[in-house]
């Protein structure tokens, strides 16, 4: 393990490869507001129904930056944010942890991006 982090990591934490990663995604539940943590908990659960390892923060005595930040720390290869703004859109935000640039998606495309993964 010692080796992959020497090899895979930025200044933020490890980068875990697909192939060795604890788990295929981390979903980020962002909000405190009963919708959001409905939707977070379907898409979890649905997640699992597909066979999908998900690490799933839903911590809510912490802010979004320290949710954001244990999320490069622990370096899960892709991560899914739910939030209010991202539940308005009808979305979820879709980001590769090597990646700056985050996709927003509907759940059915989200669930086929990740069963390609």
């Amino acid at each position: 393990m010692g080796a992959l982090v020497e090899v895979y990591h930025d200044k933020e934490g490890i980068i875990w490869p697909d192939a060795v990663a604890p788990f295929r995604i981390h979903l980020l539940c962002l909000g405190k507001d009963a919708g959001v943590k409905k939707y977070c908990e379907k898409l979890y659960h649905d997640m699992l129904a597909k066979g999908v390892e998900v690490l799933y923060d839903d911590r809510d005595q912490v802010t979004h930056g320290e949710k954001f930040n244990d999320a490069d720390l622990i370096g899960i290869p892709n991560r899914v944010v739910v939030s209010e703004r991202t539940i308005a859109a009808r979305k979820v935000e879709f980001k590769r942890r090597n990646s700056k640039i985050p996709q927003y998606m509907n759940n059915v495309m989200l669930l086929k991006k990740i069963m390609k993964l």
